[in-house]
């Protein structure tokens, strides 16, 4: 018995670490692949937020592909971000398109007037 309880104990560590690894990835992948978008060289003169996606098609769908811990680090990251700018913009508009139609329906201009709008459609 003691056996079966310390090979359930074992799996259930390694399972935990291997989910918080992977976790621990995505955040990596969406951290690098935000501050490569916002850098871009090319398109900084833009004012349109869209602009910085649209010239980095495939590190945002980088982002758009880490799932759901994505969307959970992304709201995160939202809500603790002090500022409202193109950052924020980007993250929203990536919590939007990972959401789909669990997203509101709603226009927005600023990555914290999303938020709200999505905390409203949620109850919170």
């Amino acid at each position: 018995m003691k056996r079966i309880l310390l090979s359930l104990f074992i799996f259930a560590l390694v399972t935990a670490c291997s989910l918080n690894s992977s976790k621990q990835q995505a955040l990596s992948i969406i951290d690098r692949n935000l501050d490569a978008i916002i850098s871009n060289g090319k398109i900084q003169a833009s004012s349109n937020p869209a602009d910085y996606i649209h010239a980095n098609p495939e590190r945002y769908g980088e982002i758009l592909d880490t799932g759901n811990p994505g969307v959970d680090y992304l709201l995160h990251e939202l809500k603790e971000s002090p500022d409202n700018g193109l950052r924020e913009w980007i993250i929203a508009k990536a919590c939007e398109d990972m959401l789909k139609d669990q997203a509101p329906d709603a226009q927005w201009a600023s990555g914290k007037e999303w938020l709200r709008v999505y905390e409203e459609s949620r109850g919170k």
